[in-house]
């Protein structure tokens, strides 16, 4: 616009009347002249050495009317417009006007405040008049652009809120830029080799360069993407791969780097790439260091993975003991309890023998034999010695008929393992997942019937016990102290297999066991799983 009017005037400073035009030829084209200067949105003015207004066109004057309420004349000065307490404003524009007069063009902003508050911003541009080579005049172009620097002064408030935002967020936060954009439809291998070579670090807060054992995030300025993720790292690339394919954007990524000493360090990452048209044009980010969490997870697996081996050999010493007792009780006690039955028989059938000292015999005899049989039962209950005999499934057959007897509650059991070998830790968790399971149906559901289930699919043996006694709220037992179901999620997580336990109040009780066959506590990888289901 403003070359536009540069070269209207300079038309109209060629523009000359010849002496051979008439006055109406000249009143002609001065008055298209005018009309062509009055078409013009911006303000324009011509003034005399002194300052004073020669011309204007309507806009100018229009202006000088609805900002200071008087009508402009010839010989009219800006200071016989501007209210006195403006006028401090105008001394600097008088210096500009006098290099305008000594034939330099001058551009300056001039503010003005309304009288009812409102500041108005107007960009004023002066060009000398020439005549002959001497200056005669100044020519005044002035553009109000208040509604741009409002614009510009949101613009600027929005910024320094944002800079602000970034600086002093607890959140690390990063930008980086591409010295050439990244057309995202390559592959992704060739999307990461321009990564680094044309990423860099635009943008980045104080909290992000302390992670990185820097003072400032200014100092950051400039550094490339391989300063941060070393390609050399796999880590660095992997991470890289995942966030291309996901179009870079991608949230809570877990990214490794290294800081200004060298150190490994790890971060929790949120990425969200800029793309336009088809090509990346920087990436903002924020990122949490979780080196210490991830450090203390990692001692927290170890505890674990120490307290499981204690466990695993805890309850191998129980086991142990146990098969000691047992066998004592067995090759022992029983024994001892065996001579004595014998003895108070072989009294009771001597001659001299009353009979009243006989029916003592025949009842003490009885009770030493229910004394044995009672000791017995607690041997097996102890080590039942018939699953390292005969295998686990007819060991389970053994307690089940037992049970069924012993408690009265019918028990239908399924197998198609037969005698196949496996590990004796793996046996000896399934019989006492069993084992448990069946003292907690006696103690607690008071159920009318049982099924048990032991299948081999593959590899996985699939250990299922349902009754149809009165359940249980999995959530209230949660809270109960007692030791059955945490010895069971014991043992199973021993032989990295996995358990869970379904039941409703009035609705029986299922647990389900798996283990692979071929895993016992030597070749544990502790990834076993426990579920409990409402």
């Amino acid at each position: 616009m403003f070359t536009e009017i540069k070269v209207m005037w300079t038309n109209m400073k060629e523009f000359r009347v010849k002496e051979h035009e008439t006055r109406e030829e000249f009143q002609e084209r001065f008055s298209e002249f005018a009309a062509l200067i009055n078409s013009i949105d911006d303000l324009v003015c011509s003034r005399d050495l002194e300052g004073a207004l020669v011309v204007w066109n309507d806009a100018f004057a229009e202006s000088i009317r609805a900002s200071f309420g008087v009508e402009p004349y010839v010989g009219m000065k800006t200071v016989d417009y501007l209210a006195p307490d403006q006028r401090d404003n105008f001394a600097q524009q008088q210096k500009l006007f006098q290099q305008v007069l000594a034939g330099e063009k001058q551009i300056s902003e001039f503010t003005y405040t309304l009288p009812n508050g409102e500041t108005n911003y107007f960009d004023i541009r002066w060009s000398p008049i020439r005549k002959a080579d001497k200056v005669i005049g100044v020519v005044e172009f002035t553009q109000n652009i208040t509604e741009r620097k409002k614009i510009e002064n949101e613009l600027r408030l929005s910024d320094e809120r944002f800079r602000a935002f970034v600086i002093n967020s607890s959140e690390a936060i990063w930008c980086f830029e591409l010295e050439q954009p990244i057309n995202i439809c390559l592959p992704v291998d060739e999307q990461i080799e321009l990564a680094y070579k044309h990423a860099y670090i635009s943008e980045a807060n104080d909290t992000y360069a302390r992670f990185l054992g820097y003072e400032k995030g200014k100092e950051l300025k400039g550094f490339r993407l391989d300063d941060f993720m070393p390609r050399s790292l796999p880590e660095s690339i992997n991470t890289l791969r995942q966030v291309v394919t996901e179009q870079y954007n991608i949230v809570n990524i877990e990214t490794y780097g290294t800081d200004k000493h060298g150190e490994m360090r790890m971060f929790l990452n949120n990425i969200i790439g800029i793309v336009e048209e088809g090509h990346l044009l920087r990436a903002w980010g924020t990122l949490r260091d979780i080196t210490e969490q991830k450090e203390a997870e990692k001692e927290l697996k170890e505890s674990q993975k120490d307290l499981r081996n204690l466990a695993g050999r805890l309850l191998s010493v129980q086991e142990e003991e146990r098969r000691r007792l047992a066998r004592e009780l067995h090759d022992d006690l029983t024994q001892r309890l065996a001579v004595l039955a014998i003895d108070a028989g072989k009294l009771k059938m001597k001659q001299s023998c009353s009979s009243e000292a006989a029916g003592v015999l025949l009842s003490m005899q009885e009770k030493l034999i229910k004394i044995s049989e009672d000791v017995h039962s607690i041997s097996r209950q102890l080590h039942p010695s018939i699953i390292e005999d005969l295998g686990l499934e007819d060991g389970l057959r053994s307690e089940i008929n037992n049970f069924s007897q012993r408690e009265g509650i019918p028990v239908s059991f399924e197998s198609n393992l037969g005698s196949g070998n496996l590990p004796l830790d793996i046996v000896i968790c399934l019989f006492r997942i069993t084992q448990e399971s069946l003292r907690n149906i006696k103690k607690h559901s008071k159920a009318k019937n049982v099924t048990i289930k032991l299948l081999l699919q593959g590899d996985t043996i699939f250990l299922k016990i349902r009754d149809n006694g009165q359940g249980f709220d999995p959530k209230e037992v949660r809270k109960l102290p007692g030791l059955g179901l945490k010895s069971m999620r014991e043992r199973i997580r021993l032989v990295n297999g996995s358990i869970s336990y379904t039941s409703q109040p009035n609705q029986g009780t299922e647990v389900s066991a798996e283990v692979n066959r071929h895993s016992s506590r030597d070749f544990q990888s502790n990834n076993s799983s426990e579920k409990l289901n409402d």
